[in-house]
This record gives structure tokens, C-alpha cells and sequence, in this order.
């Protein structure tokens, strides 16, 4: 299986457990950035505190 598929692949998987869930933030990483767009928050080198 190729790198793209299986990233493909995991995408797929993911988006469908985050379409049923219900949150307030969804916090991810790797892509290198701090930002925050809607509900989604990237951190690289923020630190978000979880309560």
C-alpha cells in the first residue's frame, strides 16, 4: 500500500469519528503551525492546557 493511500486512508477513517463527536475544541498537531480555525486548534509550539 502506498503513503498516499494509507494517509488517504486514515483521513477517511478519522473524519468519520470526528463527524460523531460532539466537542468543544478539537486540538491536532503536525502541521508545523499555532493557529486556531473555528473549533480546531493547531499546536506546534503553543501548550494548551486541557481541564
Amino acid at each position: 500500500m502506498s503513503n498516499i493511500k494509507r494517509h488517504y486512508d486514515n483521513e477517511k477513517f478519522l473524519s468519520k469519528i470526528r463527524n460523531k463527536l460532539v466537542y468543544e475544541m478539537w486540538l491536532c498537531g503536525h502541521f508545523h503551525l499555532d493557529r486556531t480555525v473555528g473549533n480546531v486548534r493547531f499546536l506546534y509550539d503553543d501548550i494548551y492546557e486541557i481541564k
